[in-house]
């Protein structure tokens, strides 16, 4: 979220992140690690998650400074999967079951073979993830992968991390 922010306010996408966004194949798990990774080593120091106070006594707690405009955009995102849960997680299962009936899950596929036709299809539901999910950086993704069946698994594994992360508050271990 940090790079592509930066990247919608007007900074020059880098080497690095384009290369982030575009090498990985989304075949699995290998390809979300390390593309997290990528980005996160990224990040210049003084805008990385920090801890800044700890508690161990019960209630123990672990309170975290984040850069402003990221955090309050994962609030938001949580915030709007805590409200529309079930639709999101339904429109979620629908898309990986396009994905497989469409044979995208285990093979990188570049954009110039999927179908007008599929494509428009991929479209539609990359716009109706990211506005559920209230993610505002569907062009810069695009713009990063050139591939928007990529884009569309980015977002997707950014599901996966606030669905995690929404439990937590639900569960009353975190808030955000």
């Amino acid at each position: 979220m940090y790079n592509l922010e930066l990247n919608r306010q007007g900074r020059a996408i880098t080497a690095r992140e384009r290369s982030a966004f575009a090498k990985y194949p989304w075949k699995g798990g290998f390809s979300t690690v390390n593309f997290y990774n990528d980005l996160h080593s990224m990040i210049p120091a003084e805008d990385k998650p920090r801890v800044v106070q700890l508690q161990y006594a019960s209630p123990g707690f672990i309170k975290l400074s984040l850069h402003t405009p990221i955090a309050e955009y994962i609030r938001n995102s949580i915030q709007a999967y805590i409200a529309s849960m079930r639709q999101i997680d339904e429109k979620y299962a629908f898309v990986m079951q396009f994905q497989r009936e469409y044979k995208f899950t285990r093979q990188k596929v570049e954009e110039y073979q999927i179908e007008p036709e599929v494509m428009n299809i991929i479209v539609e539901y990359t716009e109706e993830l990211a506005q559920m999910l209230r993610y505002p950086y569907v062009a810069a993704t695009n713009q990063l992968t050139n591939n928007r069946l990529l884009s569309l698994r980015i977002l997707l594994a950014h599901y996966r991390r606030i669905k995690i992360l929404a439990a937590y508050q639900i569960e009353g271990r975190a808030t955000y």
